[in-house]
């Protein structure tokens, strides 16, 4: 199992041959539908739809460009590759991944997933989304890491995680992904580890989860204030959040009904066929058998860690699926699911975890 000296490198470059082979129809030609037809020219709702971050990078685009990105197929194109690859190579660092197949998995996965391809659609804004996915991982990685020496890191990724959700709210899923995916598979049996670390751990990032969306929030109202405008009623933007208890549960049982038992041919799903439906079953339950293993090597050795491991993968379904609790499933469409890659994600991290060679497997499984 050879490790890359290089895996950014090596992800980077996975990236494009990926990406061209999966979104070369998209970049080498020209299709307008949908929004794009009539907003291949401009950028569509930014302060209104409570996207802030949207609207600066919008600024930032018309002072370096003189104008917007329009939807140029290949230029936005191959800058979305790009920055998809910028992403995997964050993700790579967060999970320690430097196998040579890891990372050509994981530039495949985040790459060619539906909703990059539902997403290249919409070129005329599929820039400004995957810096928003960059920025999600980037500030889930510096809130991760964050730590009484580098306290500085915690507000840095707050703020990040702040300017992913004002391009589009569906980075509250990826944030909170990638922490829950980070804290799972940093646990270890490790003697000089305290006994409460694991409930200190899951405590500041669920500060941190209150401070991002806090910081959000005031950003929001103060943008609003600033343009003299209000959010708008389309799909319901401006009544977001204030469902009862009993409707929230609902919508919780359905991210875990919808992780387990993706629906068939909905906008939302990203395996239509029943084909695609099995595959997503096989590598599902195969990476919830490789975690049960984790999680059973983890309790021989300390009982209570192997006890937080099955909690964080038993929470997992929720964080992928969280967009399911933030808005009514008839609004959720494929352009507000990305989150649902870490479940390959995460698959690829327990596969380069479980070490095949050092487990108690027989030999002709891993021959």
């Amino acid at each position: 199992m050879e490790q890359s000296k290089n895996p950014c490198r090596l992800i980077l470059l996975s990236t494009l041959l990926w990406g061209l082979f999966a979104h070369g129809m998209m970049l080498l030609n020209k299709f307008s539908f949908h929004d794009d037809a009539k907003l291949g020219f401009g950028l569509g709702a930014t302060v209104t739809s409570g996207r802030w971050m949207l609207e600066v990078l919008k600024r930032v685009t018309e002072f370096v460009f003189g104008g917007s990105l329009y939807s140029l197929p290949l230029f936005n194109g191959l800058l979305t590759l790009i920055l998809v690859g910028l992403a995997a190579c964050m993700t790579a660092r967060i999970f320690r991944l430097r196998r040579v197949y890891s990372c050509v998995l994981l530039a495949g996965v985040m790459v060619a997933f539906p909703v990059v391809t539902a997403m290249m659609g919409y070129m005329y804004t599929v820039p400004y989304y995957m810096i928003g996915l960059d920025l999600a991982v980037a500030g889930a990685w510096l809130i991760c890491d964050g730590d009484r020496r580098h306290w500085y890191r915690l507000p840095a990724g707050c703020v990040l995680a702040a300017c992913a959700v004002g391009v589009y709210q569906s980075c509250i899923p990826i944030v909170l992904s990638v922490m829950l995916l980070h804290m799972m598979m940093s646990l270890h049996d490790d003697a000089s580890a305290r006994r409460f670390d694991f409930f200190y751990k899951g405590l500041s990032l669920a500060l941190a989860c209150a401070l991002f969306m806090a910081l959000y929030l005031a950003v929001n109202w103060f943008s609003l204030k600033a343009a003299g405008a209000q959010l708008s009623d389309y799909e319901s933007i401006n009544t977001f959040g204030f469902g009862g208890w009993s409707e929230y549960l609902d919508r919780a049982a359905r991210a875990y009904r919808e992780f387990f038992l993706p629906p068939p041919m909905k906008m939302r799903d990203m395996y239509p066929t029943a084909s695609l439906r099995w595959l997503y079953q096989a590598v599902l339950w195969f990476g919830v058998l490789l975690g049960l293993d984790r999680a059973a090597q983890l309790f021989r050795r300390k009982p209570r860690r192997g006890l937080e491991f099955l909690l964080t993968l038993a929470l997992l379904p929720l964080a992928v699926n969280f967009i399911h609790v933030m808005v009514d499933v008839k609004m959720i469409h494929s352009l507000m699911v990305y989150s649902k890659v870490f479940v390959f994600v995460g698959f690829i991290c327990l596969l380069e975890n479980a070490a095949l060679d050092r487990l108690h497997y027989p030999r002709w499984i891993y021959r």
